[in-house]
Order: structure tokens, then sequence, then C-alpha cells
């Protein structure tokens, strides 16, 4: 992982949801820099001071050698190790649509360029 997430939770953290791909991250080596793992998707979350943490991109496509549903298992085992509650850890079943409440704020977003 690198300091980008950190950064990133350090100038506009904490965040409410964090929605991260979990899946098609096997064989690591050749994977590893396109694909988090599970494990890495959770430590992303809390470096970017994520309060709720959403597991997508698995187990609808044989991308990757990982069992269809071990990504979906090794995150929320993940996400509970490091102290996500379970009401905290969103996990929606293959196709499931989820409706969020967008609460209304006042910000002004900018590239910065790069």
């Amino acid at each position: 992982m690198g300091p980008v997430f950190r950064q990133t939770g350090h100038k506009y953290g904490p965040i409410d949801l964090a929605l991260i791909g979990i899946g098609a991250y096997s064989p690591r080596k050749l994977l590893r820099s396109v694909h988090a793992s599970p494990e890495e998707a959770v430590e992303m979350a809390k470096a970017i001071g994520a309060k709720s943490i959403l597991g997508m991109h698995w187990g609808t496509i044989e991308l990757s050698e990982e069992e269809a549903f071990e990504p979906a298992r090794r995150f929320t085992d993940a996400a509970s190790r490091e102290g996500y509650a379970e009401n905290d850890i969103w996990l929606p079943s293959i196709g499931e649509t989820i409706a969020l409440d967008v609460v209304e704020v006042e910000c002004e977003l900018r590239a910065t360029g790069t």
C-alpha cells in the first residue's frame, strides 16, 4: 500500500464509507500492482479513516486463481480483526443493490494535478 491512502485520510478523513475492491488478487506476484487482497483492502480503508467498509469487485467473473467466495470470507475476517463492528462491514451479495442516503454537505473539490 502506498502513502496516498494515509495522505488522503489525513487530508479528507474521516470517510463515511469506503467501497474497495477485494477480488482478483491471486497469484500475488502477478496481481499485486493492480488488485488488493482482502486484507490490503481493509488496511487501505483504515488508512483513509473509513468508518464503514464495503467489499466489492469479487466473485462474479473468474479473473484469478482464488476460489470465488474466498475474498468475502477473508474480507469480513480481516475487517473484524481490525476493529470494524459487524454493522460497519458491508458485503453485498452478488448482484445486490444497496441504496444509500446521501447527505448534502458543502465542500469544494479541486484537481491538484500530478
